[in-house]
């Protein structure tokens, strides 16, 4: 080899280092990252690829549950996850400053004393994480309020938890749902049927921020107080009312006595108020002032917000005078965050500082809202399980429309969700058909335990022979556990436990115990507890009565997650399709800025809108919807002329009505715009366009009588338009006048003349290509 030539030695020895990689990692699931939540070998490659995805973009709800086929990394995964702040060393609480004096521990600082590495820390307590757009998580606080001033914070304390956590800190990331599979065709091309259970089930919290800037000739109308109380917005807890968080009023002069008087500043007049929009809970107010109190008007109007000016200027005044005791007193003890904590502090009550709002001071206030919401499912909502089986649904029926099974003692088990059947074919998915049957298996398990077996000796066989056959490595630790019980009362305790919480089922993602798959422990457990196939009646309520399913199905427990995509996103109350009053395709902000209760973007139609519809219509409709609905103005006043029209829109557009390709009056028309130009738009052929400039003479000929013309377009028009005048005042009626007056009828024609060019001649070409 060339000793000049360099050469990078990983390309050479990468066949060398996977090899090295393949023998430390057989058998070991270190290297599958997200993966490992799921079961990757019991599914298709793309499904697992996705499934890592789901899990990625997963909504954090209100109450989770552990996977009942579980792969037992979720603790690994929780441990690791940035969804709870644990205490590192441990902590004495020096102060506690709450936001809100009266709720102070709603949301508050503590400055603690860490006294492992001696140094003054500060620990500001919250209740929601805000993420982008509308996504947030709550977080449970209890152990955290629980603490005074004094007090010592334990080491390795969990102060506060998102809701992913249960009290022994095991992680959750979806619920285990009941799912049978159905060809209903509320279920077609994988969409999903959910009941009001599941609705509930599934309940997340979404958080939004609005900014209300406040000049000082508006005033905010009294619309959550009374005659004796000024209100102007939901305290700190409280709710909204009818989707409105406040309204703006500005002052008039002369409609003063009018619009401020007691009755009329209870209402919003919609005409004139600017309101804004919003449903939830007030979880925190933010007023960033750039006035001194004695500086704002002391009047009803004001008397909220002034409240919560002064608690603002309260808190950090308190954080800044704790924070400069620490740093004039032991400067060498001081964290950088009890350092920002000062210097912020400072700059807030500082009146030399002002707020800006993009990049401009404000003469007044702005307030900042926070509004949190529980939300559950809804048609448009995205589920799916841990196979990348992701489905949208489709319909939310009550419980008692939903498939179910019946328990030996008449109780009723529902459905949470119903899938379409087809669905695990398509897909080849058979993971949550694995995952089904593993916890059918085990209710069935728990129904015998509860409803058949009568001595203690029936219970045990049944419960670890399930247990040996499935997970053998498991059986022995429950074994274990089970033989520390002393008592028969604490063991039948045990089995009783047993049915209410259901057996849970460890199966790794992808080496499985002793080798053997998910289809041959099936088989396995069906020989030994032949009762455990029996296959429940599925029912369902149909015309007043109960209706057994004639199709042999079953019911069992999946678990679902929650994801970001909904209906909401891509929601909107635009009127008139895909462009908005400027006959723009833009969006509006409106919504997000609280100005608008719902969205109202013109409708997108892009590269994937257009390739779905291109399935099932043809390229030329396609074409036909943008003109009518987006790109032809000619098109779009046609489509409207014709909806207010009270004839049948069968044949419309009928062929005289076909459009012509618009996109070079479009063009010219983004041209002409930034220039001060506006093109016309008419639906005659009379108006035509001239270059006034051309210079060029030519011989013209007249159609009907063969008189010839030399002379520039422009003339030969003119001409034209001159003698259809001339011929229409040589009537009778004017022929007096062209006698008694000729200058005035000269002077008559030649305005009529300049009329009908203007009329005809629309723009003047020259100062386009300028």
């Amino acid at each position: 080899m060339n000793k000049n030539v360099r050469v990078n030695r990983n390309y050479l020895t990468v066949k060398d280092e996977l090899d090295q990689k393949e023998k430390e990692l057989d058998g070991k699931d270190n290297a599958f990252s997200v993966s490992l939540l799921s079961h990757p070998s019991l599914s298709s490659s793309s499904r697992s690829l996705m499934s890592g995805s789901h899990i990625k973009q997963h909504m954090v709800l209100k109450n989770t549950d552990i996977p009942r086929m579980l792969t037992n990394y979720e603790y690994i995964f929780g441990k690791h996850s940035t969804g709870y702040k644990k205490t590192k060393s441990e902590y004495e609480i020096i102060a506690k400053i709450s936001k809100y004096s009266w709720m102070s521990d709603h949301i508050y600082t503590l400055i603690v004393y860490n006294k492992n590495t001696d140094k003054y820390e500060i620990i500001e307590k919250k209740n929601i994480e805000d993420l982008t757009e509308n996504f947030c998580y709550t977080y449970n606080t209890d152990v955290i309020d629980s603490y005074m001033v004094g007090d010592t914070i334990p080491k390795d304390t969990v102060l506060w938890r998102t809701t992913s956590y249960d009290e022994d800190m095991n992680y959750g990331f979806g619920r285990n749902v009941n799912v049978v599979y159905t060809a209903d065709p509320y279920s077609t091309e994988d969409a999903i049927i959910a009941s009001e259970s599941a609705s509930k089930m599934f309940t997340s919290t979404e958080s939004t921020t609005i900014k209300i800037p406040v000049n000082d000739n508006d005033i905010l109308c009294n619309i959550y107080g009374d005659s004796n109380t000024f209100k102007v917005l939901p305290d700190i807890g409280e709710s909204t009312k009818g989707n409105i968080l406040c309204s703006k009023r500005r002052m008039i002069t002369l409609q003063q006595l009018y619009d401020f008087n007691d009755r009329n500043i209870r209402k919003i007049n919609f005409n004139s108020d600017t309101p804004y929009f919003a449903n939830g809970i007030i979880e925190d107010i933010d007023v960033y002032c750039n006035k001194e109190l004695d500086e704002l008007p002391q009047t009803p109007y004001n008397i909220q917000l002034i409240k919560y000016v002064k608690e603002q200027k309260r808190y950090w005044s308190e954080i800044v005078d704790v924070t400069r005791k620490l740093i004039e007193n032991v400067p060498e003890k001081v964290t950088k965050d009890i350092n920002y904590a000062f210097k912020r502090g400072s700059m807030i009550i500082s009146p030399e500082y002002k707020w800006k709002m993009e990049d401009q001071i404000f003469s007044n206030m702005i307030i900042s809202v926070t509004i949190r919401k529980d939300v559950g499912l809804s048609k448009g909502s995205k589920l799916t399980g841990r196979c990348g089986n992701k489905g949208v649904v489709s319909l939310i029926v009550p419980d008692k429309n939903m498939y179910y099974v019946e328990k030996p003692d008449g109780t009723k088990v529902y459905a949470d969700v119903a899938l379409n059947c087809l669905g695990v074919i398509n897909r080849t998915n058979n993971s949550q058909l694995v995952e089904q049957e593993a916890n059918r298996c085990g209710d069935r398990l728990c129904d015998y335990i509860h409803f058949t077996a009568k001595t203690l000796k029936e219970k045990e066989d049944a419960f670890f022979t399930f247990y040996r056959i499935m997970n053998v490595e498991q059986m022995k630790s429950l074994r274990k556990y089970y033989d520390s019980l002393e008592s028969s009362e604490r063991k039948e305790k045990f089995f009783t436990n047993l049915y209410k919480e259901k057996t849970y089922l460890h199966v790794p993602p992808f080496f499985q115990i002793e080798g053997k798959s998910m289809f041959d422990k099936f088989i396995d457990l069906y020989k030994a507890l032949p009762w455990i196939s029996d296959v429940d009646t599925l029912y369902i309520n149909r015309f007043g009565r109960k209706i057994p399913v004639m199709r042999e199905t079953v019911m069992g427990s999946e678990y679902f997650m929650k994801l970001k995509q909904n209906s909401k996103k891509a929601f909107s109350v635009c009127s008139l399709s895909s462009i908005n009053e400027q006959n723009l395709p833009i969006k509006s902000k409106r919504a997000k800025e609280g100005l608008e209760l719902y969205p109202k973007a013109t409708i997108r139609f892009g590269i994937q809108e257009t390739t779905n519809f291109l399935i099932g219509v043809e390229p030329e409709f396609l074409a036909e919807l943008a003109e009518y609905y987006r790109s032809c103005p000619i098109g779009r006043r046609l489509l409207a002329k014709k909806s207010m029209s009270t004839k049948e829109l069968e044949d419309f557009p009928e062929p005289e009505e076909k459009m012509m390709n618009v996109n070079v009056e479009i063009l010219n028309s983004c041209y002409l715009k930034c220039q001060g130009y506006a093109l016309k738009f008419t639906t005659t052929d009379d108006v035509q366009v001239y270059d006034f400039n051309d210079t060029g003479v030519y011989s013209h000929t007249d159609e009907n009588t063969g008189e010839v013309f030399i002379g520039t377009n422009f003339e030969y028009e003119k001409h034209k338009i001159e003698k259809k005048v001339k011929e229409y005042f040589s009537t009778e009626e004017f022929y007096v006048l062209e006698e008694q007056d000729v200058a005035t009828y000269n002077k008559m024609i030649s305005d009529k003349v300049d009329e009908e060019i203007e009329k005809k001649f629309q723009l003047d070409i020259e100062k386009f290509r300028d």
